[in-house]
């Protein structure tokens, strides 16, 4: 019944982060990470859904205290808090001997991506594609379908949510993402901080966007594949 399946925009309206979002720092990411096994019944993804909860869902998908695995955009992600001295807090190594991310809500770290779910990439034919699988758990209504974006028909939503939940500003908001570019960031950052966001330099390969106002916080557009020195660089000289 199409009435007992969740509403997409309660989802994405309710979808945050993890961490403190009021802390210094934000990590920002394109979505999930990694592709929604369906047909394993013990994928972690597929057991929040099942639930048909709003709420478990949103735990699952809200929580990145996940392994830290050396490679791709969550090796990124582990380099950064390492350049930034954060690493001895934000990463701690569980029984099994793995390591996991950390992101307590008390910390100086905010840790969130713009789009819940998990996809290969952020092509509209890619998110038709995928639909059908998530079809079962929401309910999508025609406008989104038609006129789907990375940042959504719903980003609105969503960035009203978070103004409500943000006391402090942060002072760098790293995006772990470069294809995004200037649009991205116009789409997004833009409304949420009240500002108009223009990029200012490169620096070592990093992309630094600023605003208008003193109190907005500095963007900082990493490449997912750059090299671990310029990332170094760029920590050391521009942020600590």
């Amino acid at each position: 019944m199409e009435n007992k399946k969740i509403k997409f925009s309660d989802l994405f309206e309710n979808f945050t982060g993890s961490g403190n979002i009021n802390g210094k720092y934000w990590i920002v990411g394109l979505e999930s990470g990694g592709e929604v096994n369906f047909k394993n019944p013990e994928d972690e993804a597929v057991k929040a859904l099942n639930t048909n909860n709003i709420f478990n869902i949103l735990e699952y998908f809200n929580d990145f205290n996940q392994e830290t695995e050396n490679k791709g955009f969550l090796g990124l992600e582990k380099k950064l808090l390492t350049f930034l001295n954060l690493s001895d807090f934000h990463v701690v190594k569980y029984s099994n001997n793995n390591e996991y991310f950390h992101y307590p809500r008390y910390g100086n770290v905010f840790r969130t991506n713009m789009f819940p779910l998990p996809l290969p990439d952020d092509k509209h034919e890619t998110f038709l594609d995928k639909l059908p699988l998530y079809d079962k758990y929401f309910y999508f209504d025609q406008k989104f379908v038609e006129k789907y974006k990375i940042l959504l028909f719903y980003k609105s939503l969503r960035i009203n949510r978070m103004k409500k939940l943000i006391k402090v500003k942060p002072k760098y908001i790293f995006i772990l993402y470069k294809n995004w570019g200037k649009g991205f960031i116009n789409d997004f950052f833009n409304e949420l901080f009240e500002d108009s966001y223009e990029k200012k330099e490169t620096i070592s390969e990093v992309d630094v966007f600023k605003g208008n106002k003193k109190t907005s916080p500095v963007i900082s557009v990493f490449k997912q594949r750059g090299s671990d020195k310029n990332m170094k660089f760029y920590i050391e000289s521009q942020v600590l």
